[in-house]
């Protein structure tokens, strides 16, 4: 994922990212919840205490066990992946496993195919392995619920907050 792509008007890229970058991921996160309409009612204080937390959590996963990606285009962060790899236990088998824990897009880049690239992207890196790639959608995000059905993911559990999906490659083994 990076290299520099193209969906329709937008070039973007993808590239690791750094503690410097996480005032910009809040940013993203928070403008994305927005647009959405699910952003909780807060005060102005509770809204830069939950910005200063954001920066501060995701300077620290930087370096840690999950890859913390920004994406970008012509300089400007639009975006914001993190990704663990790991194995799990599918239909009695030890498989390579693709979590994607969060994937958010500034709303102005939206609905332009960068987030269908990215799973697609995702989605072929666990094709030739042999894996699978699992994540959640909350249950309050039907925009996301409909991107991920239409990608071929199904459901395999849910909770109080999220529906948790995953993809098989086609010729899975059962």
């Amino acid at each position: 994922m990076r290299n520099v792509m193209q969906e329709g008007s937008v070039q973007w890229s993808v590239r690791p990212a750094g503690p410097m970058d996480a005032p910009a991921l809040a940013t993203i996160v928070r403008a994305s919840t927005k647009d959405q309409g699910r952003w909780p009612a807060m005060t102005p204080a509770e809204e830069a205490e939950w910005v200063a937390g954001f920066v501060e959590w995701s300077q620290e996963t930087v370096d840690g066990s999950d890859a913390l990606q920004v994406v970008e285009s012509q300089g400007r962060v639009i975006g914001r992946i993190r990704i663990e790899r790991d194995e799990a236990m599918v239909d009695g088998r030890t498989v390579r496993r693709i979590t994607l824990c969060g994937l958010q897009l500034d709303p102005t880049v939206q609905r332009r195919g960068i987030g269908t690239a990215i799973v697609k992207t995702l989605q072929h890196e666990v094709s030739v392995t042999d894996g699978v790639l699992d994540l959640g959608v909350e249950h309050d995000n039907p925009g996301a619920r409909r991107l991920y059905d239409r990608l071929g993911f199904d459901p395999v559990g849910a909770d109080d907050r999220e529906v948790h999906l995953r993809w098989r490659p086609p010729g899975f083994p059962e």
